[in-house]
């Protein structure tokens, strides 16, 4: 998984920095329109941190947040997260892959973010009991997922047909499945089903348009999450 994901962050239309800054701004205003108070929020982990563009976006909106720690196993992705993040003394970093346990608790979260990266763990069950682990009593969580109901699943497996897919594993669920992989450990307070906030062309096209007609269908999963008790 790290190097399929140190090729995409170093040479992949994915990490341009207007891409990213834009789909930080887009997923943000989404998650306000949902109610999601940031304000409250003073510890944070931010898992499959990337290039450390959605923590940019949260600490430029809300600077009363105490801390972030990033955590991602891209040795790529974590370069250009402490170069986007220099300036930032709160601001920590952790490698970690989200397919094995990790063993230290002692780090803990008052409010996690895990945008579009469980998706690409093979062993993304391990990775929700790591999410689950760092958060604290009552902590709440917002996530982003691939829906199974979407032209963007119909692309991933026709692209990788063509050996044309860049980005290794990767799980949609539908919303069913997503309920139920959460169930145990997660209470969902919302979960909307959002269309490509991206720019990919005909695809984000043809899936703003058929979401306009069926309102099931698009390519993500918003979730915001409060832990189980």
């Amino acid at each position: 998984m790290e190097k399929v994901w140190n090729v995409v962050w170093k040479k992949d239309n994915y990490a341009l920095e207007k891409v990213r800054n834009n789909k930080a701004l887009k997923k943000f205003n989404i998650y306000e329109s949902l109610g999601v108070n940031f304000h409250k929020y003073k510890k944070v982990g931010d898992f499959g941190a990337g290039g450390g563009y959605m923590t940019l976006e949260l600490i430029n909106r809300y600077p009363s947040i105490e801390s972030v720690r990033l955590y991602d196993y891209s040795e790529g992705a974590l370069l250009k997260s402490k170069e986007n993040l220099a300036n930032y003394s709160h601001i920590s970093f952790k490698q970690h892959d989200l397919n094995a346990p990790m063993t230290d608790h002692a780090e803990q979260h008052d409010f996690i973010m895990a945008f579009s990266v469980l998706e690409h763990v093979h062993n993304y069950e391990t990775g929700l009991q790591t999410l689950f682990d760092h958060l604290e009593s009552s902590g709440e969580a917002i996530m982003v997922w691939s829906h199974a109901n979407s032209i963007f699943k119909w692309q991933r497996q026709w692209y990788e047909k063509l050996n044309l897919w860049n980005y290794g594993f990767q799980k949609e669920m539908s919303v069913k499945e997503i309920y139920q992989f959460l169930d145990g450990k997660f209470d969902v307070l919302c979960c909307k089903v959002v269309p490509c906030v991206g720019d990919k062309g005909v695809w984000t096209l043809l899936d703003n348009v058929i979401h306009k007609f069926n309102k099931q269908s698009g390519r993500y999963l918003f979730l915001h999450l409060k832990k189980k008790q």
